[in-house]
């Protein structure tokens, strides 16, 4: 996957990806043979569709629930959900307080996905 992605390319990827067997558990599998930037951003996405919302926090809960390793530092999630607000597929409705215990309830942002037009 390319380092950089228009918001259409991202969406139509995501999107193909629960058209095979296995949809997107299946890709979720394979994501420790993927670049672990990138396979966040697409779970992001997919967090945002099903929820109508996100946070790093739910980002961090994903992961956690289908042991999907991180091997970077965990506030790679707050930099994957930043990057999709830089390249507007995300925006940023507002701040809710983190469940993670060591943030001591500290606001995290709360992002929703940027619908386009004929999506």
């Amino acid at each position: 996957m390319p380092d950089k992605v228009n918001q259409a390319t991202l969406l139509d990827y995501t999107e193909s990806i629960y058209s095979g067997p296995g949809g997107f558990d299946r890709y979720v599998e394979d994501a420790s043979y993927s670049d672990e930037f990138e396979v966040l951003r697409m779970i992001a996405v997919h967090i945002a569709t099903e929820k109508g919302e996100i946070t790093a926090d739910d980002l961090r809960e994903y992961c956690d629930a289908y042991d999907i390793d991180i091997r970077k530092d965990k506030r790679i999630f707050g930099a994957v959900l930043a990057s999709l607000q830089r390249e507007g597929f995300l925006r940023k409705a507002g701040y809710v307080p983190s469940k993670v215990p060591t943030s001591h309830k500290r606001p995290i942002a709360k992002f929703v996905l940027v619908r386009r037009e004929g999506r």
